[in-house]
């Protein structure tokens, strides 16, 4: 067991791209959010987490902060944002999408899959092997009973079931 080394046996490209999107597609959604409030408000918002619990809270402190010289009232940010005709219930709203969409950006190393046992690897040889003969093989018309166990898939990559079988 000394000489073992863990080999890379696939990674999960379509998966990746998949996550990746949704991750670009919330950052993209938190930009619009974060720039249309900043208008709206007149308040820099990019101290503030917009993700958070708590960023309501942050936000109708700082919009306390910014408009504390007019507040002769001393009143709470959000009676502050009633009295000036902010959509108050559109702001929670985009808050709230946003909470929802957040996802955390993906690393590629997730996503790959590699051998834990020296069975494990020998089998990996063997797939890549038998990868190798194929185009020599190509009028043999080779077909297996159990496609889960066949070393390669069908597209001609090699197939992780057949290299980490079920224990």
């Amino acid at each position: 067991m000394a000489n073992f080394k863990k080999q890379l046996i696939t990674t999960n490209e379509d998966h990746y791209s998949k996550e990746l999107q949704k991750y670009q597609n919330y950052l993209h959604q938190y930009d619009i959010v974060q720039k249309r409030w900043q208008i709206f408000l007149d308040v820099d918002l990019s101290e503030a987490d917009l993700s958070l619990e708590s960023a309501f809270k942050k936000i109708t402190k700082l919009y306390k902060e910014r408009w504390n010289a007019e507040n002769l009232l001393e009143l709470s940010g959000v009676r502050l944002m009633d009295l000036k005709e902010v959509n108050v219930s559109a702001l929670m709203s985009d808050l709230d999408k946003l909470r929802l969409m957040k996802t955390p950006e993906p690393n590629k190393e997730d996503f790959k899959t590699y051998t834990t046992t020296p069975e494990e690897n020998e089998r990996l040889k063997v797939a890549r092997d038998f990868k190798k003969m194929l185009p020599h093989l190509k009028k043999s018309q080779i077909q297996f009973k159990n496609p889960m166990m066949a070393p390669i898939k069908v597209n001609g990559e090699i197939n992780k079931y057949f290299i980490k079988t079920l224990r």
